[in-house]
């Protein structure tokens, strides 16, 4: 009797698990049928395979011209909804901002030096609202970048000068990439630290240079550790390991500034007639205790000054670059720009300013061109759903990412003219800063944190390189006929 009684209990107990499980599948099933149209997909592998040798951005363009704005696709074991369109993303945003404001963080970002305490991959919570608020009344604010124009105008005029010094004997090759690095950097290091911190001879600004952009080339590598969770141990391409090789090297460089001040504020020996600096903001910041910290370790102030030197560096170092190999790479678009410089300049050719900037509309049709051909990062930081939501009429499954694209490569319409190679007129009049305009309509660098509230925190160092477009024109320019 009592065998009976325990083979019934056994087979309720296997009966009630499958139903649970019949029930979980089915309600899967249900959300998975009404998921955004995409690609038909393969067991295990997803739609890995279907998206060709090209760069995944590329392919995804492709892909979306034939499944729409908003599409499904399986990258393995990992379904993951792509935005592709301005009126998805301001959906996305604007509509569903809350919902769908946590991290996707992949294996990359994971260890001992990885996403902890990050600025750019915190999931949303109070402390990520924490951060936010010293964003918008510490940090990005038009007082503090408006004091900064001063420091902007010196970086440039040091790296025209170091550019000037590397080709005195007009035979060896410029590294312009480097010096533009370095301008970025102590433009950075300034509204960091209160200093310049590397010059173009510095071996330690050469190794950042390196491990910063080794740490983003790392991350912008597919992974097939986040594809199939499985190998994610195994680690199989070495990205994880990698990574956390550069980023521990980087955080040693930058933690060394760190350390310099804490050790000077110990001593007593920190100037008093210095400005209160971002790193001041961080070190006597004092929280509840309860939600948030009841201050910053040296670890999380390690994590947010690493942020923004690599959020602040190489995007602008990657804009300016791909300007200026563009407007070689195009003469009649460079005597387009030159003509319109003398014009606002004058013959005299007086020392170009920040201000003359709103004078130079082709010049600003040129750079958002830049952006919308070599974004700095094809895809916005991946945001996943914090619970299940309804976007447009389709089902966003609860931990499910949703990856936007750098949506220029898409809203252009086939009859705008490019700045590239067609030097027409219908890309001028569109103010880069407020993202405005027929033909250039992007959510590609949000400049004030009051315009998208979690897109806000994408590109730290966005607010000074939107301002130093100018160091375009006087590279391209100073040696002008």
């Amino acid at each position: 009797m009592e065998y009976e009684i325990l083979g019934l209990s056994i087979a309720l107990l296997l009966w009630v698990a499958w139903a649970m499980r019949m029930e979980r599948r089915h309600r899967r099933l249900e959300e998975l049928g009404r998921l955004p149209p995409g690609q038909t997909w393969w067991p295990v592998v997803g739609n890995i395979f279907q998206l060709g040798l090209e760069p995944p951005h590329v392919s995804f363009a492709k892909l979306a011209r034939r499944h729409g704005p908003i599409m499904t696709l399986w990258l393995g074991s990992m379904s993951t909804v792509v935005i592709s369109s301005i009126k998805v993303a301001r959906e996305m945003f604007k509509n569903h901002d809350v919902v769908l404001a946590g991290r996707k963080i992949y294996e990359a970002m994971k260890g001992d030096f990885g996403h902890e305490g990050s600025l750019i991959t915190s999931q949303y919570g109070p402390y990520w609202r924490m951060l936010r608020r010293l964003c918008t009344t510490e940090f990005f604010v038009t007082s503090r970048l408006d004091a900064m124009r001063g420091v902007r105008k010196r970086c440039i005029d040091r790296m025209l000068h170091f550019v000037e010094e590397a080709g005195a004997n007009g035979k060896n090759p410029i590294d312009v990439g480097r010096f533009v690095f370095l301008m970025a950097f102590n433009l950075i290091g300034n509204l960091m630290f209160s200093k310049d911190l590397l010059d173009h001879k510095s071996e330690k600004g050469a190794r950042f240079f390196y491990h910063a952009g080794k740490v983003m080339e790392l991350a912008g590598k597919s992974n097939i550790a986040d594809f199939l969770p499985v190998l994610k141990w195994v680690d199989p391409q070495g990205i994880r390991r990698k990574t956390q090789f550069h980023v521990k090297k980087a955080f040693e460089i930058a933690g060394g500034f760190i350390k310099e001040r804490m050790e000077s504020i110990g001593n007593g020996e920190d100037d008093e007639g210095r400005r209160n600096d971002f790193l001041d903001v961080l070190l006597e910041f004092r929280g509840d205790g309860i939600e948030e910290p009841s201050k910053f370790s040296a670890r999380t102030i390690n994590v947010i000054v690493f942020e923004m030197f690599t959020a602040g560096t190489d995007t602008t170092t990657s804009t300016l670059e791909w300007a200026m190999a563009e407007l070689l790479h195009n003469p009649r678009t460079l005597k387009v720009v030159q003509a319109e410089l003398k014009d606002s300049l004058g013959p005299h050719g007086k020392k170009l300013e920040e201000q003359d900037i709103q004078n130079l509309p082709y010049l600003k049709a040129v750079i958002k061109e830049t952006l919308r051909l070599h974004p700095p990062l094809p895809f916005l930081v991946p945001h996943m759903a914090m619970d299940s939501c309804k976007m447009l009429g389709y089902q966003i499954p609860k931990g499910n990412p949703s990856l936007g694209q750098r949506l220029g490569h898409r809203t252009r319409s086939e009859n705008v003219g490019e700045p590239f190679g067609v030097p027409t007129g219908a890309v001028l009049g569109v103010e880069i800063g407020g993202l405005q305009g027929s033909a250039f309509r992007v959510y590609t660098v949000w400049i004030r944190p009051s315009d998208v509230s979690r897109g806000a925190t994408c590109v730290s160092g966005a607010p000074d390189g939107a301002r130093v477009d100018v160091a375009l024109l006087r590279l391209e320019f100073s040696q002008r006929n």
